[in-house]
């Protein structure tokens, strides 16, 4: 199994501009959330996976499948922590994200969300699990600015640093 899945991180290491691993206080931050869910891989039902998409639509689908990648990462960021629910549609409400019916949800939005969950298997996210904020045009007043990819700002948790 490990061998499967260190080959398959050297396999995605180009789809990444930016490559995480967990670092230190992270890992003391983190260290129950990885029990609660399918022996420390990040698992959504195919229910899950189209409201990650509908929610990636609403927010990125005009950005590029990289930006799109680190919406749904900042998703799962939070679906695996232990300061958010454990519930997807209780994560992915109005006032934290945006959710609209945008038409038909596009391949690359699947494939963004889909490489997302791949990468975030394999610790290869392009954002730190500690990313859990995005806005467009600009950073939040709160939290620690950290990268933007097109017009998406993204920063982390208040009170940690990389």
């Amino acid at each position: 199994m490990i061998a499967y899945i260190m080959a398959m991180a050297l396999s995605l290491s180009a789809m990444c501009s930016e490559i995480t691993t967990m670092p230190e206080y992270a890992m003391e931050e983190y260290s129950d959330m990885f029990i609660l869910s399918n022996n420390g891989l990040c698992y959504v039902s195919d229910e899950d996976r189209e409201l990650i998409a509908r929610c990636v639509m609403s927010e990125a689908g005009g950005e590029s499948e990289d930006c799109q990648e680190a919406v749904a990462t900042v998703i799962l960021n939070r679906y695996m922590s232990p300061r958010y629910p454990d519930n997807l549609s209780e994560i992915i409400v109005p006032g934290q994200f945006s959710l609209q019916d945008n038409g038909e949800i596009t391949t690359e939005v699947y494939l963004s969300v889909s490489r997302a969950l791949v990468n975030y298997n394999t610790g290869m996210q392009c954002i730190p699990y500690n990313c859990y904020y995005f806005r467009a045009g600009k950073y939040h007043d709160f939290g620690i600015p950290y990268t933007h990819i097109d017009n998406t700002y993204f920063s982390l948790s208040e009170g940690t640093c990389l």
